[in-house]
């Protein structure tokens, strides 16, 4: 698995026709992130980018256990960035400029 930094992040903004959660860059590319959930699916529009240089991944929320907190002694900060840093299981590439 390949550590990837995300640069330059700007949190709701829209990138193709849809507002997304963070965007930012990695290297020279834009990267994309969109967090779903159910009820919260992954518009079409960045399922089917054509020829863009960028990355769009989407983070499902679905298994975030913020009612672990307490028995973890960890704030709901750290919950977060722990889920977002360590669960590779809820990711998903939607589009890849190669």
């Amino acid at each position: 698995m390949q550590k990837m930094v995300l640069e330059n992040v700007e949190v709701e903004k829209s990138f193709a026709d849809v507002s997304v959660d963070l965007i930012g860059t990695v290297r020279y590319y834009d990267f994309v992130v969109y967090f779903a959930h159910p009820g919260r699916d992954v518009p079409t529009n960045l399922r089917h980018l054509q020829n863009q240089k960028c990355g769009v991944i989407a983070i499902s929320l679905e298994f975030l256990q913020f009612q672990t907190a307490q028995s973890y002694q960890k704030t709901y900060l750290k919950i977060l960035s722990d889920f977002l840093t360590e669960n590779r299981y809820s990711k998903t590439w939607i589009y890849h400029h190669r």
